[in-house]
């Protein structure tokens, strides 16, 4: 766990020393949670898939290092990728790790965007997981609740937030339906997982609101 212990206090300082999030402390801490969740992900399914801890753990880790300099368009958004794995070169060096196991860091941190790196190699198994954990994240519990912040859900009048959960619980449900492929049998039944609870709550809550207005037709008004 040694070199898991390092890339956290890497990640921490390069964090706490970066002018951008000491001005967007916000960010920093979306930023910061976001990157732990996927961490516990990675070592979650590196353990149960017997695969590498240190490639998929510390990928994980530092994936999104790159957040920590401020984007300034779309085109810097898409190659965040690609801008961490180049940041991360260096510390890598540092580490306990053989050349095989930082290209492999290097490939699935670079890959996570958009499928492209800068960096020769295949992806392997330990690579995709830090790519799936990254992916994995966007379909938990809190995803749910940002998704109803963002999209001001609590300011819609109930006939709109009716529409909105309609959609949402539509799109799940192509979404579930996609073959979507990952690196892991663990990784791909997280993934459902997860997609059928949020897939729950949207539908719970659509079930909640109608109550309120079947209410009203069973009293006349």
């Amino acid at each position: 766990m040694k070199n898991i212990e390092k890339a956290v206090k890497f990640l921490q300082n390069t964090y706490n020393s970066s002018d951008y999030f000491k001005q967007n402390p916000n960010a920093k801490e979306y930023r910061y949670q976001h990157t732990l969740r996927v961490s516990k992900i990675a070592m979650d399914l590196s353990e149960k898939e017997d695969l590498d801890k240190d490639i998929a753990v510390i990928g994980a880790l530092l994936h999104d290092i790159s957040y920590t300099i401020e984007f300034e368009n779309k085109e810097d958004w898409e190659n965040h990728g690609r801008n961490s794995a180049k940041m991360i070169q260096p510390f890598l060096m540092q580490l306990d790790l053989t050349k095989k196991q930082r290209v492999e860091i290097l490939l699935g941190v670079a890959n996570h965007v958009d499928g492209n790196s800068d960096f020769e190699g295949d992806l392997t198994s330990n690579s995709l997981t830090i790519i799936d954990s990254d992916n994995l994240d966007r379909f938990d519990t809190f995803r749910t609740f940002e998704s109803l912040s963002y999209d001001r859900f609590y300011d819609k009048k109930i006939e709109d937030q009716l529409k909105y959960l309609k959609h949402r619980v539509d799109s799940i449900t192509t979404l579930m339906k996609a073959e979507k492929e990952f690196a892991t049998k663990t990784a791909k039944s997280m993934w459902r997982e997860r997609l059928l609870k949020q897939k729950e709550v949207y539908e719970d809550l659509s079930r909640q609101l109608k109550e309120g207005a079947n209410f009203l037709e069973i009293v006349g008004n």
